[in-house]
Parts: structure tokens; C-alpha cells; sequence
């Protein structure tokens, strides 16, 4: 007599479960171990130093990549004047910048410094007004939401929506020497000099930090 052989049902269901089990774990090893979808990670992008724009026409090197500063920039001029045995300076700042809109309306603050290191006025004190008309000595906010000398408005360039921000905070640099003539020669040696540059560093303040500061350099024309 034929006996047919029957499965342990019990033993099927162990097998059943271990295969479960197995297909668990190789389905938890290919996910992405941050919890999150592909993709929505994000942080601060952390340009580097950007070339920068000098003139308008050039603005077809508009960089747009994020929190990116273009500089419009066509000559800084420094006015002199002599009283008595004071040689008198004064800066009135143009600075033209072009920006990503959802970047500059999206930050806190966008700052905006110049450099006089490479310039002669460097040795000069200089005064700003602020926007509570103190004047101040040696030192300019360059929080731009601060500064009430600019003009903001939109604009496209290149079919790019861009938001152009136009600055002109005004320096008044002072030097008393030793005679008038002193003075004089120092006016003269002022206006002589072309090699006298000014460079400009610019980066916003974001909700999640501080980005890298974008730069442009532009020269400095003494005049009477």
C-alpha cells in the first residue's frame, strides 16, 4: 500500500516567517539611512570668490548661482579740497550690485564693505553719517538694511530676473598737516596717482548662516 508523505505545517510556517524576515532586512539596507527622500537634504552653499562683473555690458558673465553678488562696477571718484593746512576727501560710494531676487528676499541682511587697504586714503580718518544722523569715525555699517543712500528695484538681464540694488553711502576723509603747502603737495600727488583701487566684499546673512563673501574691484580717480 501506497502512503502519501504530508508536510509538517508547522515547519512550512517557520520557513514562511525566516524568508519574511530575510526580505525585511534587504529592504531596510537600500534605504537611505537619513530617514529622508532622495533629495531633500539641503545646506548653505558656500560660494567662493566670484570675478567680478565691471561693466554693464559685461553682465552677460551674469553668475547666478545661489547667494551669488555681481558687482556693476565703472570707476570710484574721490573729490579734494584744501582748507588752510587740511586736505579734504570725499568718497561718494557707487556701487551697483545685481541679485538672485529669491536670495535677497529670502536673507536677513545682505552686507556690503569697501576696502582701503590698497588705496592712499587708507592713512586718512574718514566719517560716515548713519541713518540716525550720528556721525561716526573710522567705521561705516555695512549692514545694507542700514543704509538709506540706495535705490532697489527689478530688472531682467539676459532674460534673467534680477533684483539691482544701486548703493552711495558718502565718506568724508580729512588729513591736517604741517602748512597749506603740505597740503597742496599732497592734493598734487593724489591726483597723479592711477594706481589706487578699491575692492568691495559682499555676502548675505541667511535664516541658516552666513554665506562666503563674493568680492569686485574697481579703481579710485582723484579729482578737483
Amino acid at each position: 500500500m501506497h502512503i502519501a508523505k504530508w508536510h509538517n505545517p508547522i515547519s512550512a510556517m517557520k520557513h514562511l516567517v525566516l524568508a519574511l524576515v530575510l526580505i525585511t532586512m534587504l529592504a531596510s539596507c537600500s534605504k537611505d539611512k537619513t530617514g529622508l527622500p532622495a533629495g531633500t537634504q539641503t545646506a548653505v552653499v558656500k560660494p567662493s570668490v566670484s570675478t567680478p562683473v565691471v561693466t554693464q555690458a559685461a553682465a552677460i558673465q551674469l553668475d547666478t548661482v545661489k547667494y551669488a553678488v555681481n558687482f556693476l562696477l565703472q570707476g570710484q571718484t574721490v573729490k579734494t579740497a584744501i582748507s588752510n593746512d587740511t586736505l579734504k576727501l570725499t568718497y561718494a560710494e557707487n556701487v551697483k550690485l545685481l541679485l538672485n531676487p529669491a536670495d535677497y528676499h529670502g536673507s536677513w541682511a545682505l552686507h556690503l564693505s569697501p576696502d582701503f587697504s590698497k588705496a592712499t586714503v587708507v592713512k586718512f580718518d574718514y566719517t560716515t553719517v548713519t541713518k540716525e544722523n550720528n556721525t561716526t569715525l573710522n567705521w561705516i555699517d555695512d549692514n545694507l538694511n542700514n543704509i538709506i543712500t540706495k535705490i532697489v528695484s527689478d530688472t531682467v538681464v539676459n532674460n534673467v530676473k534680477m533684483v539691482n540694488m544701486k548703493v552711495y553711502s558718502q565718506f568724508n576723509f580729512t588729513k591736517k598737516y604741517s602748512s597749506h603747502a603740505a597740503a597742496v603737495n599732497e592734493q598734487n600727488s593724489l591726483l597723479q596717482t592711477t594706481t589706487d583701487v578699491m575692492v568691495f566684499s559682499s555676502y548675505y546673512l541667511m535664516p541658516t548662516g552666513r554665506t562666503s563673501a563674493y568680492t569686485g574691484t574697481d579703481k579710485i580717480t582723484y579729482t578737483k
